[in-house]
């Protein structure tokens, strides 16, 4: 393991530094954005992360108590890539030299701190890491979303017309970021890849599903796409409720790297398209429901990799009769103009002689660094 991280990352550079980061969107408590900074010390053959640039601990509960041995062994797995043969051992915890952590940041934050939404910045530190692989020369997949949770209480009438006591919890997958040589995987939830169908929701609780399906255009554009998203939206049939929602990356989506674009953001409305439209924001509690109104959950999705103009023409049309890609961002982000079910060669040709100049990454705007 040692000697694969030190030929990966520089064996023989007498002193190297790189550099990288990503950002949680916010606390919930109006505190943010906050930075995860990590800084790649290669001397010789010693080889340190430093997380200790990273921004302080927050009173919302996003703080993550981390051990040194995890970014060792996220480390680690990316190294034995997707090998089944391969299997993480004590040994994982030796990719790296040592692990730098600032007590009192939001990586290593003093009690008493609160933790409970540490899986959220969990999510934005694996992004973070793959940053920092990338800049650091090697190959790793564009950032992902951070999984949905969503909880639902309130009050129902059960089948003897008596008000009773109902809890929802519900994890929404989201899109994942492409890897240097695929596609991101769409819709898939961080913990055993649940998928929690339609007809166990309504049996269960007071809510019918309207619509359940892939959000179009909210995986990256790229030679090779990031995952797409998922849309849920639920009748309420209770005769109240209350709302819970864990959203990221809305204000700072999952960068695309190598030409390859930003993966879309989510979002959670009330009512959409009605004259009483409202939306909540994406980490908050106390959203207030009645009987009649429609929630609409949309996740975001993951980074492209890749200049888009490089991906296959016959990949973007696949991906537009699929329903994962709109014909208008075929030909605006992909250059690829389609004519109903078929590819229009002739004005695809036009429009990729027009090939856009990127940079490292992407997120809103293509940029030298996420630092």
């Amino acid at each position: 393991m040692e000697d694969g991280i030190h030929q990966t990352f520089g064996e023989h550079e007498e002193r190297g530094e790189r550099v990288e980061g990503d950002t949680v969107d916010s606390d919930g408590q109006g505190h943010g954005p906050i930075k995860l900074r990590y800084r790649l010390d290669v001397a010789g053959d010693r080889i340190t992360l430093d997380t200790s640039e990273s921004d302080d601990q927050v009173p919302g509960p996003v703080n993550f108590l981390m051990s040194p041995s995890v970014p060792a062994a996220v480390f680690a797995a990316y190294l034995l890539g997707e090998n089944s043969e391969h299997l993480l051992n004590a040994g994982a915890e030796q990719a790296f030299d040592a692990v730098k952590l600032r007590e009192g940041s939001v990586l290593q934050p003093r009690f008493p701190a609160p933790l409970g939404m540490r899986g959220l910045t969990l999510m934005r530190f694996l992004a973070a890491l793959n940053g920092l692989i990338n800049v650091a020369g090697a190959k790793a997949p564009a950032a992902q979303s951070a999984y949905v949770i969503t909880l639902i209480r309130g009050t129902y009438r059960n089948e003897e017309g008596v008000l009773a006591p109902f809890l929802l919890s519900d994890g929404i997958g989201v899109g994942y970021g492409a890897r240097p040589y695929a596609d991101g995987i769409d819709a898939v939830y961080f913990v055993a890849q649940e998928n929690y169908p339609v007809e166990f929701l309504e049996i269960g609780y007071p809510v019918r599903l309207r619509t359940y399906a892939i959000v179009e255009d909210s995986g990256g554009a790229g030679e090779y796409r990031g995952g797409c998203g998922i849309v849920r939206e639920y009748d309420v049939l209770a005769e109240d409720a209350v709302v819970a929602i864990r959203i990221d990356s809305v204000k700072n989506p999952p960068w695309g790297i190598a030409g390859g674009m930003s993966g879309g953001t989510g979002r959670i409305i009330v009512n959409p398209g009605s004259n009483h439209e409202r939306t909540l924001q994406p980490l908050s509690d106390g959203n207030m429901l009645q009987r009649g109104d429609v929630l609409r959950i949309e996740t975001g999705g993951g980074g492209g990799y890749g200049h888009p103009f490089d991906r296959p023409p016959q990949s973007v049309l696949d991906d537009v009769l699929g329903g994962f890609v709109t014909a208008h961002a075929a030909q605006e982000l992909y250059g690829v103009a389609i004519d109903e079910d078929t590819v229009d060669d002739t004005l695809t040709r036009k429009l990729r002689a027009k090939r856009p100049e990127v940079k490292a990454f992407h997120r809103h705007k293509y940029v030298d660094s996420l630092a």
